[in-house]
Order: structure tokens, then C-alpha cells, then sequence
């Protein structure tokens, strides 16, 4: 049998340069003054910073949700997610086209953590009642492992005393 073979190449099966896009001015005005062989070169923080400044804001929310993994107390790891979940919506905001779901989303998972934070730090402020008994109890056995002095409350509060004889 016999095989094909690719046909050679010609003018008709050339590809087609790319279009150029506009829009970019900051692409457009470097490459400008890249080609031009004047002297001044205009640069700015200001430019700079709008270039950049939404790329180190994701960084930074990255960061902080990284950080947060790390850490062990919830209070700590819920305030670093909401500040990454806060900086990326901050980060979508200054894209284009913006990207509404992620922003929902993020703002989302920004919320919750600040419900939660705002139950923890209520819980972490009440005040505990707790018997002379129930706190050698707790600081005994309870403490050590991180139970906060509510939450070992609330556990004794669940459960009914019961004395057995030896």
C-alpha cells in the first residue's frame, strides 16, 4: 500500500501572522519608548504600581492564606484565610473582564470566616462558671489538650454528674 504524504509546504499553507490586540497601553507605550532612541525614559511608582499592584495583592493574600494553614489557633487561621479570600476579591476586581463567580465565591468564604471569627471571639469573651470540682477537672485533664474553659463548660453542661461507690 501506498502511504501519504504530507504535502509541501507553499504560500497557501503558510499560517497567518496575529492579529495585533489594543488595549494594552502599558505593553504599547514600552515598546514605544524600547524602539524609540530618546534619551528620556518615562517611568513612575505610579506606573509602576498600576502595572503590579493587583499581582502583589494576590501575592499577599496567597501569603496569608499559606500562613494560616500553619497556624494552629482557629482564630489566627480563620482571619489569615479571610484576609487572602478579601485580597483576591480585590485582585479579580482589578482585572478585565471581571470574573464575578470567583468574586462571589471569595467573598463567600470571606463571610463565614468572619461569622465564625465573630462566634469565637463571643465564646472566647463569655463568662465561664465553673466549680471548684469542675476546675480541677479541667485543668487536670482538659487544659493540656486545648479546651478552652467554655467549651469544657458546655461539655459538663451536655453530661449528668454521677458518683459511683467504690
Amino acid at each position: 500500500p501506498e502511504l501519504l504524504k504530507i504535502p509541501p509546504a507553499g504560500p497557501s499553507v503558510m499560517p497567518k501572522p496575529f492579529k495585533q490586540v489594543a488595549g494594552n497601553s502599558a505593553l504599547e507605550s514600552a515598546a514605544a519608548s524600547a524602539g524609540s532612541n530618546s534619551s528620556k525614559q518615562t517611568w513612575s511608582w505610579r506606573s509602576w504600581w498600576k502595572l503590579n499592584g493587583p499581582l502583589l495583592i494576590l501575592n499577599l493574600g496567597s501569603v496569608c492564606t499559606l500562613v494560616g494553614f500553619t497556624r494552629s489557633d482557629v482564630l489566627e487561621l480563620r482571619a489569615l484565610s479571610m484576609t487572602g479570600s478579601t485580597t483576591f476579591v480585590v485582585y479579580q476586581l482589578a482585572q478585565q473582564p471581571i470574573r464575578w463567580p470567583s468574586i462571589i465565591w471569595s467573598s463567600l468564604f470571606a463571610a463565614v470566616n468572619a461569622v465564625k471569627i465573630t462566634s469565637i471571639l463571643n465564646e472566647r469573651q463569655a463568662p465561664v462558671a465553673l466549680t471548684q470540682w469542675e476546675e480541677e477537672i479541667f485543668h487536670e485533664h482538659f487544659s493540656p489538650h486545648g479546651v478552652t474553659p467554655k467549651q469544657f463548660e458546655k461539655l459538663m453542661s451536655k453530661g449528668q454528674r454521677k458518683e459511683m461507690k467504690a
